[in-house]
């Protein structure tokens, strides 16, 4: 009787409608709202894509040195030189640290290092299977003001001739799938993960360097590698291995 009563106390439903099949179907249908939600405005942007680039066009912007660092932190480049800096001083410092603060660390950093890797490659793949080359941007004498075209390559061409490919942006992916990681991991950090992530994502929409649906399609590549290297964060540095 006693076993009765429990399996049907209030609490014990109440846990029961938090199990980990519960929650995953809420995170499933969470995630396939944000999949909607992202098309729907992915289309919406692919409809208004040269007009944006054309008001967002700066031919002056290459000149600001805040270019180069924004441009910077889109690379995978600076994402291995910050890492491996990051490692080196966790190796170093770790002793005025707790363990388990110098593990956790340790496995954030080499998340975002994954999540950055990981999203870099899929844009890359991606731009060589579609072909779409970045906006070509002139100027019209007679509507004196920018004109921009979109150019696409022969299907499959940019396996063998990758230059100038634009949709997704490498860059949007990458500075997304390291920040948002990192925010998935520190809460404090949100609002800075979302600042660098929108000022990056800017630069190459001023710079002229990327359509809006080249810059959504990256964010959402880094977004997916985020999640996917978070829901696994844990196997990168557990607590008590050396």
């Amino acid at each position: 009787m006693a076993s009765q009563l429990n399996t049907t106390s209030p609490c014990t439903r109440a846990l029961a409608s938090t199990g980990p099949g519960t929650l995953r179907e809420r995170q499933h249908s969470r995630l396939r709202w944000v999949l909607v939600i992202a098309g729907a405005v992915f289309v919406l942007l692919r409809l208004a894509d040269a007009s944006i680039v054309r008001l967002a066009h700066n031919p002056e912007y290459h000149r600001n040195g805040l270019h180069t660092v924004l441009w910077s932190l889109g690379r995978m480049e600076t994402w291995i030189i910050f890492c491996a800096v990051a490692l080196l001083c966790i190796n170093r410092f770790g002793d005025v640290l707790k363990r388990e603060v110098a593990y956790r660390l340790r496995g954030i950093v080499l998340g975002a290092f994954l999540s950055a890797g990981i999203a870099g490659l899929v844009a890359e793949l991606i731009k060589r299977l579609i072909g779409r080359e970045r906006p070509v941007v002139t100027y019209n004498i007679e509507q004196a003001g920018f004109e921009v075209v979109t150019r696409y390559k022969p299907f499959l061409h940019g396996l063998t001739d990758d230059s100038n490919l634009g949709f997704p942006s490498s860059h949007a992916a990458v500075i997304a799938g390291a920040s948002l990681l990192i925010a998935a991991q520190i809460p404090q950090a949100r609002i800075w993960a979302v600042i660098v992530i929108a000022m990056v994502c800017y630069q190459r929409l001023a710079s002229s360097a990327h359509f809006p649906t080249d810059i959504l399609g990256g964010v959402l590549i880094g977004a997916l590698s985020a999640a996917y290297i978070n829901s696994r964060i844990d196997a990168l540095a557990p607590v008590g291995s050396d």
